[in-house]
């Protein structure tokens, strides 16, 4: 199951106080994905991105910012299972909502999240890029410079493009840029 993270209404509420999020969230049995999507293709419409390619020139920032999401996804993750512990109800249905994996209702879904985390063997941090076909190198540079800050809370980090899908039964295409 896959939410796109950064438009739910608790990432809508815990944005107020200053975390940041990625933007999708992927979860299956033992395998929760943050899935990141960044678009560094220099030019848009024609136009040249001074921008991205800014951005470009600091892969460091790039990355600071992902790490941050990430990071920040995590905290939210807990606060929102803390959230729904303090529910009697969901006491109580706790139990089944890790059996009945086809009921995938926000609790049942934060549920599984929440597992998932608990085991950082378990969590990918996903960033998904779209630069142009001649710049390769952010995706090296950037899992250099990400590695070693998530390195104990996250088993898997992946940089990847539109060319390598990782994760099965999940494709990201880029639309095409359309003239204004």
């Amino acid at each position: 199951m896959v939410r796109k993270y950064d438009a739910h209404t608790f990432f809508q509420g815990l944005s107020g106080v200053g975390l940041k999020g990625v933007d999708f969230i992927a979860v299956r049995p033992g395998c929760l994905a943050l899935i990141e999507v960044k678009n560094y293709r220099r030019m848009r419409n024609g136009r040249v991105r001074d921008t991205v390619r800014r951005s470009l020139d600091h892969p460091e920032l790039i990355s600071d910012s992902i790490i941050h999401k990430c990071l920040d996804t995590m905290r939210a993750i807990r606060a929102i299972q803390a959230h729904y512990l303090r529910k009697w109800g969901y006491r109580l249905t706790l139990p089944f909502l890790g059996r009945f994996r086809w009921q995938w209702s926000d609790h049942s879904f934060w549920t599984h999240v929440s597992q998932a985390l608990s085991n950082p063997q378990q969590v990918t941090l996903l960033v998904w890029l779209a630069t142009d076909p001649t710049d390769r190198r952010l995706s090296q540079r950037l899992e250099h410079l990400i590695a070693p800050s998530l390195d104990d809370q996250v088993g898997t980090l992946q940089v990847t493009d539109e060319q390598n899908q990782p994760l099965h039964g999940i494709k990201v295409e880029w639309l095409e840029e359309s003239a204004p």
